[in-house]
């Protein structure tokens, strides 16, 4: 059971009630925590089984295999058959267990990559005794969200951050979303997860702020729609994404790799796959630093590092489109 014997500060509890009021579910369906990966690794060690595995669907973020490795708990990838498509299929080869725990970003937090909810409600059906953990963290940009699932499937969890792109301070600071039945089958104590007081009035301001992130978002998505643009007139292959980030085609890892990192641009490659080794998340500021992406780009040399002359467009978001 959840257990939450130390009374809240103030500004936390106010923080849960407007959450609740927000996703218009109770109280206790808000669970709040400081720090992504030791929030998943408690919530793994309290709902896995001797016949559990974490299931995540690839590329994911390196804090959900340390969080299976620090619950005890067999870790699988499931690499999909496109890298910047779901591959339900993929995901439902691997359960083993009816507890087995599914974990996906929706978006994909490297790709982009996005399930529908119909996906969504199959995965869950899947494993009753195990969960299926979202991860929303680009929900602002994406607008998806599994919440509408949240009272058919006690075995849901969604999650949100209060800050990601805005980049304040407060990166891994977020609060999880679950079915009001759940909590009985959650053997943790949530006052692990307190937040700090100063840290709740800040996440409480982010949240009452809603135009001021509304605006952030749609400034970096008019940027990385220019940015791309930009790269796509000099040769290079970009693709946009319901994130603050364009991706990028980019061959010899190595030379582009000491290329980039010498000129400040923050670029991180997708992994080591057949896949995804030539791909790159290129992080968008909407701030000058945009301006610097184009120009560092332009005076990169043409070979090896540039690949052919084109565009990869992402389904409904061409490059190119007004």
């Amino acid at each position: 059971m959840l257990t939450t014997s130390v009374r809240p500060v103030a500004e936390e509890f106010q923080l849960k009630e407007t959450l609740a009021r927000r996703h218009a579910v109770g109280r206790d369906s808000i669970i709040l925590f400081n720090e992504t990966g030791l929030f998943l690794s408690e919530l793994f060690k309290s709902v896995s089984t001797a016949h559990s595995r974490i299931i995540a669907a690839a590329p994911a973020i390196a804090d959900v295999a340390l969080a299976a490795d620090r619950a005890g708990t067999e870790f699988a990838e499931c690499e999909p058959g496109e890298l910047f498509a779901p591959d339900i299929d993929a995901l439902k080869r691997k359960i083993r267990a009816t507890s087995d725990i599914i974990y996906l970003a929706n978006p994909n937090r490297l790709t982009g990559a996005s399930y529908a909810n119909s996906q969504l409600k199959t995965l869950a059906s899947l494993v009753p005794e195990g969960l299926l953990i979202v991860d929303e963290y680009y929900h602002e940009f994406s607008q998806l969200t599994a919440l509408p699932l949240l009272n058919k499937y006690q075995n849901l969890v969604v999650l949100r951050v209060f800050e990601n792109w805005t980049k304040t301070g407060f990166s891994d600071c977020g609060y999880a979303i679950i079915n009001e039945q759940l909590p009985e089958k959650l053997e943790f104590n949530s006052n692990l997860y307190r937040l700090e007081r100063a840290t709740a009035k800040k996440c409480l301001e982010i949240v009452d702020d809603k135009k001021s992130c509304e605006t952030k978002v749609e400034l970096i998505q008019k940027q990385a729609l220019r940015v791309a643009k930009a790269l796509s007139e000099i040769g290079f292959i970009c693709q946009l994404a319901p994130a603050d980030f364009i991706l990028l085609e980019l061959s010899n890892a190595g030379g582009t790799q000491n290329y980039l990192n010498g000129h400040n641009i923050r670029v991180e490659r997708l992994g080591q796959g057949e896949l995804s080794q030539n791909y790159w998340r290129c992080q968008i500021s909407g701030n000058d630093q945009d301006n610097q992406i184009i120009e560092v780009f332009s005076r990169m040399p043409a070979k090896p590092l540039k690949t052919q002359t084109g565009v990869l467009r992402k389904p409904g978001v061409p490059v190119g489109s007004d």
